[in-house]
């Protein structure tokens, strides 16, 4: 796992700041249309009870060919295969397919990640609903830096699911490795946040100057 490579902020500044004109934008709607297009292949395939990933039904299971649709338990999945998904697909993946079919039975409204409700030494910390399954996952600092050594040496999430409020995978059964794409993602997000966090603070400071007194020259 130590060959894992992450993002230079730095580099990645860079990197953007050298495109020529309109390009960026040329990559957002490039893929900006291939989501819209790829979620409306999910839908079709959802609404006939099929996975849009692997073409099969959600009640088969072909241990040869893993698939996120196993998650919604509508085959005979058994939680010790479970790692046959994340060997398979990454952590973007599992969470974003699960996300999709999570708002097809209510919009918004059963997906828990909002960034205020978040423990401060998280990274991760969302609960996903969809009719009597609950997923779960959870990634703290120490996890995306890797800990102790073994199966946790390196950056991980856990995962958990329920099924009718029963566990049914526990968080501590696996140490899930976040692929190149995960963790290029994730680490461009923390940047992020950490600017706007920055942001935020020195905007509160000037509102608070221009309203309860003149601003310093």
């Amino acid at each position: 796992m130590d060959d894992l490579k992450r993002v230079n902020p730095k580099s990645f500044k860079e990197m953007i700041e050298s495109l020529p004109a309109g390009e960026l934008d040329r990559i957002h709607q490039l893929q900006h249309d291939q989501a819209l297009d790829e979620h409306r292949r999910f839908k079709e395939h959802y609404e006939r009870e099929e996975c849009y990933l692997c073409g099969k039904p959600f009640k088969t299971l072909s241990k040869s060919e893993p698939c996120i649709h196993w998650l919604l338990r509508r085959c005979k999945f058994k939680a010790k295969d479970f790692s046959k998904i994340y060997q398979a697909f990454d952590y973007h993946q599992i969470s974003s397919y699960l996300r999709w079919v999570a708002n097809q039975e209510r919009f918004q409204g059963n997906i828990n990640d909002l960034v205020d409700e978040k423990g401060e030494r998280k990274i991760i910390q969302t609960t996903i609903k969809w009719k009597n399954i609950e997923w779960t996952f959870d990634c703290s600092k120490t996890d995306y830096e890797g800990h102790g050594s073994g199966n946790s040496s390196f950056p991980h999430y856990h995962f958990q699911m329920r099924i009718d409020g029963k566990q049914f995978i526990n968080f501590n059964s696996h140490h899930i490795s976040f692929s190149e794409k995960d963790l290029f993602n994730l680490d461009v997000t923390i940047q992020l946040n950490f600017l706007q966090k920055v942001l935020d603070r020195v905007f509160a400071r000037i509102s608070r100057y221009s309203v309860t007194a003149s601003a310093p020259l």
